[in-house]
């Protein structure tokens, strides 16, 4: 991985016999999408993307041929994804302003995750959901913003409100 010509990042294959730039090779070329990092697990990359403030994974061919997204759980943040080149599974960590750190395994054959375990909290997060918008700045700027609530509240704008801003992301 990277921001070698692409401040988003990257990732390239450098033959180490011929190290110089004019030889090497893009894998996966840079995206509209921040990569935060990349595993190779069973004969896949498995690349980790910021995308609008919150987590997006996909996994890609050894030739960079993109294969899938990875259905995650909700809009939140996704780590981990570590594993070895004979594996074909993966685990990884999921949390999110209503749901507290949760584990799946990911079969990278099935594209399919299971959830193995959950944090023990005293509310249920199935009662909560998270939702993205999108407001447009003063200057033009595409800005994300989460709206988290009770499942089922009347959003009509009678409901108190706490409103937190955050402006470090890439």
């Amino acid at each position: 991985r990277t921001d070698v010509e692409a401040p988003r990042k990257r990732v390239i294959a450098i033959d180490l016999r011929q190290p110089g730039r004019e030889h090497w090779r893009e894998i996966i070329p840079q995206s509209d999408d921040t990569l935060t990092g990349v595993s190779l697990i069973g004969g896949q990359f498995v690349a980790r993307y910021l995308r609008d403030a919150r987590s997006e994974v996909r996994t890609f061919r050894l030739d960079g041929t993109p294969l899938r997204t990875v259905d995650l759980p909700g809009i939140g943040t996704a780590g981990g994804f570590s594993g070895r080149q004979t594996q074909t599974e993966t685990f990884y960590s999921f949390s999110s302003f209503a749901t507290p750190p949760e584990i799946y395994r990911y079969d990278l054959l099935t594209g399919e995750s299971q959830r193995i375990r959950r944090a023990e909290v005293a509310f249920n997060p199935d009662d909560y959901e998270v939702k993205q918008e999108f407001y447009t700045s003063r200057d033009g700027t595409r800005v994300p913003m989460f709206i988290a609530h009770r499942r089922g509240l009347k959003l009509d704008g009678n409901n108190p409100t706490l409103l937190y801003g955050y402006g470090g992301f890439n």
